[in-house]
């Protein structure tokens, strides 16, 4: 678009030093329509195009002055029947008496209505490039003596109504319009600031964009110093179309500037900027803008704002939360330093409802991109932001298979990271952390790794995690959890404590994929833990055990108001991930009843478990004639909610045997020390 507008702007200067030079040569004419078709023929001869002129009309005191309407200059061949460019009407106008008697220029208001410019690109060229050929061809001047000080220069103002730039690129597919400029200024006169006040509406097709822009600001310009100011900046733009965000947007810009090309300086002071509900305000200033080390440096800050109505502004409302009051209060503020290439944000305060975090945040390069940051928080709740309770929630019994969406995992190859942030206490999935710190190296098209380490309930994880990326993205973790005490981590996380006890738990896996369903299929590896002092909750193996016996004898055993859980004093296990499913090595526990083995299998990707517990009982009252026996305990179905069977029946009829078999041998002594060797033969045909 930044083309086209030049070649506009290039336009519009032109015909107004024609009409300059109109207004200077024409008045000594009597019918200066005499001489159009002399005009028409020499822009025919030097560009090959027709030119035909309105009425024109000439003043000559006080003012000396010209009017040109209906002005239209044809296409170059090849562009379509449609003219280059059309003026409605243009007038300038120079005082007389200052020009003869002060040598003063005194230009009155330079009008221009109507104009318009078609400017085309197809694959064969432009439509414009005949007008620019001589643009580089001047012809040498010899020096001109000098004559006391420079003839004083003003105009009154320019004026441009209605006019119209149209870009059409046939061969891309794409154009763009500026449409109803309208431009007008105050005075301008050298070393005075000059007031402009413009309007437009501007038209894209790719994508499908309309704006209309309103501005106004002051030009103080000084070119014998090098030094420009723009103060008083206003500009509104409100755009529609597919091609903006939420359709529909509104911006607002003011604030002033200052460009001193000797010194190579500029600043920007009062800046403010709002969009989408968030007023921005910024200082920015810079210095060596012209040598080989530029400079930039200021401050940004946001105000209050609300996330909420960002992002339904945006056309993307964020999805309900567990607290309503979530994401609705944010702000931002830093300290800018950086020049062309990089940046960095010193002093950054980033504020999201009741969480403050601080830091740096540096972009050392823009191309490609990367970042680093170091950042600290007070406390995180995340279980805020997350689906309010109730939405969706299942029983994890009833849960499905993790789904096949894919992951993101290509957004962590987007861009280079690393830097560390930290959070005084964090809590997200009902878990509670505290003294979390997490450390990111994860640079572009290689290896990633993510280091954390945090305090848990009474003891402390540390966790890596490595991705490779590629097609089918690599992951592996390494975890482990020292001193824990597992029944608040249950609780909190899964809302059941089935585990209690202090312990430590370790493992380490890998796996490939980019599905959750694809990651936990292929998960393999090992993992290991050992607790004290604890109990397998929502289980009573006594319990279980004596009403199983009841029932496989026919008797009832009384209601018994017994805690469900079973203690141990030492409880060790150990097993292997191949492709999601866990497998045991080996498990043991030991009470003060029992000691406790198991083996079996649970599928991760399916939730699903398919275990035996084998209990052994050592001692006890309530199971004193199974002492000495392992009785089976197999459980099956969802991983959290399984279906518990005891086989103590199988255990019975096994012990029924033995006692029959025992019996038996004790006849059979008997009888062979009553009727002696005699019967060994019999004995052994039977």
């Amino acid at each position: 678009m930044a083309k086209p507008f030049k070649i506009f702007l290039w336009i519009v200067g032109g015909l107004l030093l024609l009409l300059v030079g109109i207004a200077i040569a024409l008045p000594l004419l009597v019918d200066p329509n005499r001489y159009k078709p002399q005009i028409a023929q020499a822009v025919k001869e030097q560009t090959g195009r027709d030119l035909s002129i309105g009425q024109m009309k000439l003043t000559i005191f006080p003012w000396l002055g010209a009017n040109v309407q209906d002005v239209v200059l044809g296409n170059a061949p090849g562009f379509g029947p449609q003219p280059f460019a059309r003026v409605g009407e243009a007038h300038v106008s120079v005082r007389v008496m200052p020009l003869l008697l002060d040598h003063r220029v005194e230009i009155g208001k330079l009008s221009l209505d109507g104009l318009t410019v078609n400017l085309e690109k197809s694959a064969q060229g432009n439509n414009w490039a005949d007008l620019a050929k001589g643009d580089k061809k001047t012809s040498p001047q010899a020096p001109q003596p000098e004559h006391g000080p420079p003839m004083a220069f003003s105009i009154g103002g320019l004026q441009v109504k209605d006019a119209n730039l149209a870009y059409t690129d046939h061969a891309g597919g794409v154009s763009y319009k500026l449409q109803k400029l309208d431009v007008e200024t105050g005075k301008v006169e050298l070393g005075q600031p000059i007031d402009f006040r413009i309007a437009f509406t501007a038209a894209a097709t790719q994508p499908q964009v309309t704006a209309d822009v309103k501005t106004a600001f002051t030009v103080v310009a000084n070119p014998e110093r090098q030094a420009y100011e723009l103060r008083n900046l206003k500009t509104d733009v409100d755009a529609k179309g597919a091609g903006i965000p939420g359709g529909a947007q509104q911006l607002s810009v003011t604030g002033n500037a200052r460009y001193d090309a000797a010194q190579g300086a500029f600043a920007l002071s009062d800046a403010v900027i709002e969009a989408l509900g968030l007023k921005l305000t910024a200082a920015i200033q810079g210095t060596g803008l012209t040598g080989d080390a530029p400079k930039l440096s200021g401050k940004l800050a946001s105000e209050v704002f609300n996330p909420r109505e960002v992002m339904k502004k945006l056309g993307t409302a964020l999805p309900p939360m567990a607290d309503a009051s979530a994401a609705t209060q944010a702000r931002f503020s830093a300290d800018y330093a950086g020049d062309f290439k990089s940046a960095r944000l010193d002093n950054l305060v980033l504020q999201l409802d009741q969480t403050k975090a601080t830091g740096q945040l540096a972009v050392p390069s823009f191309s490609p991109p990367a970042v680093t940051f170091a950042l600290k928080a007070d406390s995180f709740d995340a279980d805020r932001y997350l689906a309010p309770a109730g939405a969706g929630k299942q029983d994890p019994a009833k849960a499905p298979a993790p789904k096949s969406d894919e992951l993101p995992l290509d957004l962590l190859d987007v861009v280079s990271a690393r830097g560390t942030a930290e959070l005084g206490a964090l809590k997200v999935k009902g878990l509670k952390l505290a003294n979390v710190k997490l450390t990111l190296d994860a640079p572009k098209g290689a290896v990633k790794v993510e280091q954390l380490g945090a305090e848990l309930y009474g003891g402390r994880v540390t966790q890596t995690a490595r991705i490779t990326p590629g097609a089918k993205p690599r992951v592996e973790m390494k975890a482990k959890l020292a001193g824990i005490s597992a029944a608040p981590l249950l609780k909190d996380y899964n809302g059941r404590d089935f585990l209690s006890g202090t312990g430590n738990f370790d493992f380490a896996v890998a796996t490939a994929g980019k599905t959750v369903q694809d990651l936990l299929s292929g998960l393999s590896g090992d993992t290991a833990l050992a607790f004290v002092n604890g109990a397998l909750e929502g289980i009573n193996l006594k319990q279980t055990l004596a009403q199983a016996k009841a029932m496989a004898r026919g008797q009832v055993l009384q209601a018994q108001d017994a805690p469900a859980r079973t203690e141990f004093s030492d409880l060790k296990a150990s097993g292997t991930i191949t492709n999601g499913v866990l497998r045991t090595k080996s498990l043991a526990a030991k009470g003060d009843w029992y000691s406790l083995g198991g083996d079996g299998a649970i599928n991760l990707a399916a939730q699903q478990i398919d275990y035996t517990l084998k209990p052994t009982i050592t001692g006890s009252e309530d199971l004193k004639d199974l002492e000495g026996t392992t009785v089976p305990v197999k459980l099956t179905g969802a991983l959290f909610s399984p279906k518990i069977r005891v086989d103590l029946e199988g255990v019975l009829k096994a012990r029924a045997r033995q006692e029959v078999d025992q019996q038996l041998k004790k006849q059979e002594d008997k009888l062979r020390e009553r009727f002696g060797p005699q019967l060994d033969q019999i004995f052994k045909k039977k």
